[in-house]
Order: C-alpha cells, then sequence, then structure tokens
C-alpha cells in the first residue's frame, strides 16, 4: 500500500535514524523531489562545511514533528520516552531506568536506548511513533520466559470484522453500512442478552478489521495480549501458564484497567488498529526494555 501521509514546503518534521525506537532528528520539509521523495533540511545537524545538512529522503523515514506532552510528574521507571541529547540536539528513544531529583527539585531522567547504553537528561519527552498508513501494530516484550506446550500458538481467526469498547473485541459481521455508523450483528454474543437480539447500530469508530494471526515467534510472560473469555477478547498481560482440570493449558492473565488476575485457554498477541496516519503513544514498557514492534499493513474496509 502506498503511504497516504503527505507535507508541504516549510513542514517542520522529524527525521528517523535506527527506525522505531530509534533516533529523532528536528527538520524541515523543502521540497518535493520525486513520488515519494523529499529534499529536507536537518535543523541540528551540520554537513562538512558547516552548513545545516540537506537530505533527500523517502516519505516512510519522515514524520510530522512529535506532539509535544511534557508531564514529569506522571513519569516515572518504564515510561518509554525521547530524550533530548543535548551535544547534538536528537531525541533518543528509551525507557526511564532511574528518575533523580537535586536539591533545587529539577528532575533528570536516565534513559536506557535500543542498545543498552544508558543516557542522562533533564528533558524527555513521551515518545509516540507514527504510522503512514493503515495498520495493525504490535508492541510485543522482547525479554523473559518463554510459554511453549506442544508448540502450540492458542491463536484463531476472528471474523469478518471486531468491535472494540472498553479494551474488549467481539466478532462481528457488518450488516448494513450507514454514512455515519454500521449495523452489525455479533458472532459470538448477544447485544441484548434479555431479547436474544445480536444485532446493534455502533458508530464506525468501533470497527475495526480482524486482526493477524502472528505465528512467528511463541508467547513471552509479559507479553501484551488478548485473552478470549465470556465470549469476547479482553485486552491484558500474560503471566504465566498452569493445567486445567482437563489436562488443558490455561493462561493466567492480568486484565487491563480492570485490576482482575484470570485464566484463559485462548490467548493471541495484542494488536492495535490504526485507521488513519496518526501519532500513537506505546505507554509503558513492562520489563525495563524497549518492546518488540511489529506492524501488519491492511487495507481499511
Amino acid at each position: 500500500m502506498d503511504s497516504v501521509t503527505f507535507f508541504r514546503e516549510g513542514d517542520i518534521v522529524e527525521v528517523i535514524e535506527q527506525g522505531f525506537f530509534g533516533t529523532l532528528y528536528k527538520s524541515r520539509i523543502e521540497n518535493k523531489v520525486g513520488d515519494d521523495m523529499w529534499e529536507v533540511m536537518c535543523l541540528c545537524r551540520e554537513d562538512a562545511n558547516g552548513r545545516q545538512l540537506i537530505l533527500n529522503l523517502p516519505t516512510s523515514v519522515i514524520r510530522p514533528f512529535s506532539p509535544e506532552i511534557i508531564d514529569y510528574e506522571s513519569l516515572s521507571v518504564n515510561h518509554i520516552v525521547d530524550a533530548h541529547n543535548m551535544e547534538n540536539g536528537a531525541h533518543h528513544c528509551g525507557v526511564i531506568t532511574t528518575v533523580q531529583t537535586n536539591s533545587h527539585g529539577a528532575q533528570s531522567f536516565v534513559v536506557r536506548l535500543s542498545n543498552n547504553t544508558l543516557i542522562e537528561s533533564s528533558y524527555v519527552r513521551r515518545h509516540c511513533d507514527y504510522f503512514h498508513q493503515p495498520c495493525f501494530v504490535f508492541y510485543r516484550q522482547n525479554i523473559g520466559t518463554m510459554v511453549e506446550i506442544q508448540n502450540r500458538r492458542y491463536e484463531e481467526a476472528t471474523d469478518v470484522v471486531e468491535i472494540e469498547e472498553d479494551g474488549t473485541y467481539s466478532a462481528a459481521r457488518i450488516v448494513r453500512r450507514n454514512p455515519r455508523n454500521y449495523r452489525i450483528e455479533y458472532s459470538t454474543r448477544y447485544f441484548d442478552p434479555v431479547s436474544k437480539t445480536r444485532f446493534r447500530v455502533v458508530p464506525k469508530s468501533m470497527v475495526r478489521p480482524s486482526p493477524p494471526v502472528l505465528r512467528d515467534r511463541l508467547f513471552i510472560i509479559n507479553d501484551d495480549v488478548d485473552a478470549y473469555m465470556e465470549d469476547r477478547w479482553y485486552r491484558a498481560t500474560l503471566r504465566g501458564f498452569t493445567r486445567g482440570t482437563n489436562g488443558n493449558t490455561l493462561f493466567t492473565v492480568d486484565l487491563c484497567d480492570r485490576q482482575f488476575r484470570g485464566h484463559s485457554d485462548q490467548i493471541r498477541f495484542h494488536s492495535d488498529w490504526l485507521a488513519a496516519p496518526s501519532p500513537f503513544f506505546p505507554g509503558l514498557s513492562r520489563n525495563g526494555r524497549l518492546p518488540a514492534l511489529t506492524i501488519y499493513n491492511k487495507p481499511h474496509n
């Protein structure tokens, strides 16, 4: 799918190096030089002659300037942030390992980067990623204890679409498309248990395609997952596994935003659906390292 992000001459942007969770340089769009190429002036880097560095770059390594969300009081250990480097003006993505406060009350942050080096910065901002096209995004923890039972992944495909509501995802099919909403029929549960109706009208913002089934690795403790319970998927964090009374495998999960620990015999890697180009804040890392990132492009229905 072609990129759907467009820039204009004079736009202040950021140039990405080392991919997601890498380094960001504040830059400015000078000209469009091809179907998917831009002439960019790096505002915090110089060339060999001491002039501001000018590069021709594809859209895939350029993004709008990151939203400035600076809320130091809510930042703590394991938050994913961009740490400002005073020496070269760049922002380096990493995970906060230590928050320090001096005698005057000023804070500084020790941040672990993707290459596991540590830097100290007095200015950090919440990290956000930018995706140029509709896609599913998976943030998966990259260290921990492997969960492998009979080499199974415990995943299964869902139906045509899913209805997203309060951290849950329910399989459904679209019955009728309206200008602002959809009439849908739930596939696995009743919308109203009393009348036993499966039909409902929902805004388009609640509808997303069925996510892909990832089979590139087994689950790891602390993975962000969806756990199947009560005829729907709940966003959760994988905490462990055990054997059920009939010999089947049960996964121990903490349901996000519900302060509830439960068990499920089906889990899948959690994904976020981005229907349009937009910044996205991944939030916390659960193990002191940057998570693994997988992007799966899919046309928007």
